[in-house]
């Protein structure tokens, strides 16, 4: 009977290796998704807004920091024909990591009381010396992930994903006596579980400090470029966390923190799945009009999933208070006012892949520019010149990323779109 029924199940089996591939990947990060959001109802009755509202600021950092913790070299490491060459990479982005980990701690220990004073957030300040354990952790983690996918260990990265969910859950639960400590060990954990697996194979080639060197020039043009379009992003995601952080109570930065990562939660699944199939057959289109045509028919699709997401998200939001606890009744607020946010992730994160697929580096740094500058730039004014309430600044900064992405997708168009002769 079970063979049975594994033969039914066969049909619907993608005959693309890569298809497959990306729909492992995709399950694993779906189940991660749904083991947070499903914890969240608990999380929040066990940590208050304010403990979210430190453990959003420290990954803002965290964010800024991973971006040039190793130069980025972790994207060259799939390029390579030989092993040998692509793990001493992986040592390569090793020893960066570590030196930017030094660089972090002393950068805490010198500085840490005056960055946390600045944010006008000393609670966060017992927390900092976790940045830099946090920095070396990812930083071993993502060249481990890059070396996983070159050997196309889909499903072993899969499953570190489950793992790494499990455990940051599991920690949180275990360490919630401590308060806002419990949630950031929760996301370390979450971000570098599985180290283990996938070390796996991994050696000190012969020559080490002469191939690392080596590597460091040869494939500077991968680095160089990739951290400037990487900071550029993060920028544009995590200033304006950091800018609320500022001039908002941490109560309600937890708010905000809480209410957006149960929101983007399809977000998060429909960019990952989706974009991933979109880079795989853009890049094998090569035919300027056929590129077009898939991605008119991608962002028509992709609109309507938005659309309906958005939907649901306004007829949940008042639930928020029953799900989450009283505490948290401005969440139904704050959801009401990520929907522009929502869409835009949604409707045009997924299409960003096409920069890559299609060589157009030049027009993704510059659509970035555009994103990041209306995304941080009203929030900016709003803060700094006006004393609005703090779902306003919400608002405007969701207004504002919808704007900067409407923006970015023209550029985009733009330059896929075939040229007239």
């Amino acid at each position: 009977m079970l063979k049975t029924i594994a033969k039914k199940f066969q049909r619907f089996r993608p005959e693309s290796a890569s298809v497959r591939n990306v729909l492992k990947l995709a399950g694993g990060t779906a189940g991660s998704q749904v083991i947070a959001v499903a914890a969240a109802p608990i999380l929040t009755r066990l940590y208050g807004p304010e403990s979210f509202g430190i453990l959003a600021t420290f990954v803002a950092i965290l964010a800024l920091l991973n971006v040039v913790s190793s130069l980025r070299y972790e994207l060259a490491i799939p390029i390579p024909k030989e092993d040998d060459e692509a793990i001493s990479l992986v040592w390569l982005c090793f020893v960066l990591v570590l030196f930017s980990t030094t660089l972090t701690f002393l950068g805490i220990y010198l500085w840490g009381s005056q960055f946390a004073a600045w944010l006008h957030q000393p609670k966060l300040e017992p927390f900092l010396w976790l940045l830099p354990v946090t920095v070396l952790l990812t930083g071993v983690y993502q060249p481990l992930s890059y070396l996983a996918i070159r050997r196309k260990q889909f499903g072993l990265l899969a499953r570190t994903k489950f793992t790494q969910s499990i455990y940051g859950v599991t920690a949180n639960f275990v360490v919630a006596p401590l308060g806002a400590i419990g949630l950031i060990i929760g996301q370390i954990v979450s971000q570098s579980a599985g180290i283990n697996q996938l070390m796996a194979k991994i050696y000190l080639p012969r020559e080490f400090f002469k191939q690392t060197s080596r590597n460091l020039i040869e494939y500077r043009d991968v680095g160089g470029p990739s951290v400037l379009a990487g900071l550029i992003n993060v920028i544009g995601a995590q200033v304006p966390i950091l800018l609320l952080a500022k001039n908002y109570s941490v109560f309600n930065l937890g708010i905000l923190s809480v209410a957006e990562r149960l929101s983007m939660l399809p977000a998060s699944l429909v960019a990952l799945s989706t974009g991933q199939v979109f880079l795989q057959r853009l890049a094998s289109i090569e035919t300027q009009g056929e590129a077009f045509r898939m991605f008119k028919f991608t962002s028509s699709s992709l609109a309507k999933i938005a659309f309906v997401s958005c939907v649901m998200v306004l007829l949940v939001s008042p639930l928020m208070p029953v799900v989450l606890g009283e505490e948290w009744h401005k969440a139904s607020q704050i959801l009401l006012c990520l929907i522009p946010l929502l869409f835009s992730q949604i409707a045009f994160v997924p299409l960003g892949i096409a920069f890559e697929a299609r060589r157009r580096m030049k027009e993704g740094i510059i659509a970035q520019l555009v994103l990041t500058f209306f995304r941080t730039a009203p929030l900016f004014i709003l803060v700094y010149f006006s004393n609005q309430d703090f779902s306003v600044a919400v608002l405007v900064y969701s207004i504002g990323s919808l704007i900067g992405y409407v923006g970015y997708f023209l550029i985009l168009m733009k330059s896929i779109k075939p040229s007239v002769s």
